[in-house]
């Protein structure tokens, strides 16, 4: 492992802890977007695409605040591991009431590109 494989783990961590912040206080937008994907990342969650590029990504998932009260990723990662500008991930996820939030685990990997998120693939279950 090099410590470019360490850096593409951080991150994947790195943009987790900023979408807790940016989710809760409803800062989605595609300039934080923009600070870890790149201008055509495609996102996508359990085979469905949630948009291309920072400013559909931050439209999407901005919106998912008037349907989901709270969505935390959970940090330190599960696991993470990289082969080369490809970094693989598990972690778990509060989504709902943070009183009786529903508990999903979510495994998946991402393109690295330039130091940016280039694509990133995620399914999750409820655990």
């Amino acid at each position: 492992m090099t410590a470019d494989d360490h850096s593409n783990e951080a991150l994947i961590a790195a943009m987790l802890a900023w979408w807790n912040r940016a989710f809760a206080n409803g800062a989605m937008t595609p300039g934080g977007f923009a600070e870890f994907f790149t201008q055509d990342a495609a996102f996508i969650v359990n085979g469905e695409v949630r948009g291309r590029g920072p400013a559909a990504l931050a439209a999407f998932f901005g919106g998912q605040r008037h349907v989901v009260e709270a969505a935390v990723m959970q940090l330190p990662l599960i696991k993470g591991f990289s082969a080369g500008d490809h970094v693989f991930f598990d972690y778990d996820m509060h989504i709902g009431p943070p009183a009786t939030p529903e508990i999903r685990n979510a495994k998946g990997y991402a393109r690295i590109e330039d130091g940016r998120i280039a694509h990133y693939t995620v399914n999750s279950f409820v655990r």
